[in-house]
């Protein structure tokens, strides 16, 4: 039965790894099953050799192995289009398409190369770890970069996550796709079990370190639950931000407010009125808000920090904008047909912010400011100096209620086990969260919930390997080892 299904051919073949593809998806949230790397990736190994070396038999493969697994993970990505139907909703299915097709190429040219040089042993799943860990880790940066729905994103409740500290998140991905491989045969079935026994007790032994300080101060994240389809008609603009101010102003004050991105319509630096109101709900501490601001060259999204005498003591804007929600490529091509950026609001394509390094407000602990869409990176959350944490404000309600809030949310995590830094997250509709430097969840709402989360903020552990390094050991293992394997590959069988 298993030889039959390997030697598939056609439109069999193609549909296997289609469904092998969406099978592997599943150990993603909100399905969180990581067992199914156990299953699906020496599957995948196995596939290698029956492909008779030839490249594009192997891309083929790759290529719908990919889609499957894409076509689950990404789903979400239809939800913004939605939000103005009328206007977008036919741009949903072109969405979906076109991300999991695009994002397959990649895997198409790891298991094309990976063809080339298999030999039906164990061997293969080291070819493979090592060229698909290449592409995955190119995925992070070509073209601006798509690092979502990776390998390390569906292994976060398990010990093995505590990798990323080490290798981050691609060097994960390839570790486990060898391990994992290794059980495709007989002669390294025990080989692979034990590298991933001993990867997982390394994991857990970081996981039990030592807990590091407090620095003793309280966060409160707000969260207002305002719908994407509300929350700029104009007869619900002010709701939403009386919302926040009452959830502000309730209770003892904490040390630092937080609210989400996009977080009011107004502008802040030019509203001197809702700057005093916002102070006086901060009760003489500071309150930090998400939301736009403009100037000469055009509009920004911008986190504002807003002090106890109303003024601006900080301001950050976005870095890495999302493509096709803040700004267009190919704009001139696009508005022929009146297509701009999804979250467009004022008018025009967003403006990209400058580098910046960590905010310190009012004595508080320094934080790096992450804008929604640039946490999934793991670069933009390094900066020299290194700051105490990290604080994302973020704008979940353009992804739907199902899957991509909480692969946002994972996403996160994975930074705070990275930079060994706690993460606070504010979410306009949740998860809003409170993040430990290992990765664990302290303290969080509900998706789709009113609240003020009062959280006291975890301490940080000491400078990574990983942030000290970031990808560039890895990319030189990867890209040895690779250029090993297109030395030695054997001849393509006829």
């Amino acid at each position: 039965m298993i030889e039959t299904l390997l030697h598939q051919r056609g439109w069999r073949r193609a549909l296997l790894a289609l469904v092998l593809g969406a099978l592997l998806a599943l150990a993603l949230q909100p399905f969180n099953l990581p067992v199914v790397n156990l299953v699906v990736l020496p599957a995948l190994v196995a596939l290698l050799a029956p492909q008779g070396g030839r490249f594009w038999r192997g891309f083929g493969l790759g290529w719908f192995v990919g889609l499957g697994y894409f076509a689950v993970a990404l789903h979400w990505i239809v939800e913004p289009f939605l939000v103005d139907a009328a206007r977008t909703g036919w741009l949903a299915p072109f969405g979906l398409v076109g991300m999991a097709g695009g994002m397959a190429l990649f895997w198409g040219l790891a298991f094309g190369f990976a063809v080339r040089v298999a030999r039906g042993t164990a061997r293969d799943a080291l070819a493979l770890a090592v060229i698909w860990g290449a592409v995955e880790l190119a995925r992070g940066y070509v073209f601006t970069g798509f690092p979502w729905a990776q390998l390390a994103q569906g292994l976060l409740d398990t010990p093995l996550a505590q990798w990323v500290a080490y290798i981050g998140a691609p060097g994960l991905g390839a570790m486990v796709m060898l391990g994992a491989g290794l059980l495709a045969y007989r002669t390294s079935f025990l080989a692979g079990l034990m590298m991933l026994l001993i990867m997982g007790s390394v994991g857990i032994m970081r996981d039990a370190g030592a807990t590091p300080d407090e620095p003793g101060v309280t966060l409160r994240l707000v969260q207002p639950n305002a719908s994407q389809q509300e929350k700029w008609l104009p007869e619900r603009i002010y709701d939403f931000y009386l919302r926040q101010i009452q959830l502000t102003s309730a209770g003892a004050a904490p040390d630092l407010t937080i609210w989400p991105e996009a977080a009011v319509a107004y502008l802040p630096d030019e509203d001197a009125q809702l700057r005093e109101e916002v102070a006086a709900a901060g009760r003489g501490s500071p309150v930090i808000l998400g939301a736009q601001r403009r100037d000469a060259r055009g509009v920004y999204n911008t986190l504002f920090a807003i002090d106890s005498g109303a003024g601006i003591a900080a301001a950050y804007d976005k870095v890495r904008l999302a493509p096709f929600g803040e700004y267009m490529p190919f704009n001139d091509f696009f508005s022929r047909f009146g297509i701009s950026g999804l979250a467009d609001v004022i008018g025009g394509g967003m403006q990209k912010g400058t580098e910046t390094g960590p905010i310190a407000l009012n004595g508080l602990p320094p934080f790096l400011p992450l804008i929604c869409y640039e946490a999934i990176f793991p670069q933009a959350a390094s900066t020299q100096p290194r700051p105490a944490w990290l604080l994302q404000i973020t704008n979940d309600a353009w992804f739907g209620t199902f899957s991509g809030p909480y692969q946002h949310l994972a996403q996160a995590r994975l930074r705070a086990i990275e930079q060994g830094l706690p993460l606070a997250r504010a979410a306009n509709t949740g998860v809003s969260a409170m993040i430990d430097a290992r990765g664990h969840i302290r303290a969080r709402t509900n998706l789709g919930e009113v609240a003020a989360l009062d959280v006291r903020l975890p301490g940080a552990l000491p400078p990574t390997l990983y942030s000290r390094t970031g990808d560039w050991p890895v990319a030189l293992v990867l890209s040895l080892l690779a250029a090993f394997f297109a030395i030695r590959r054997p001849r393509a069988k006829a």
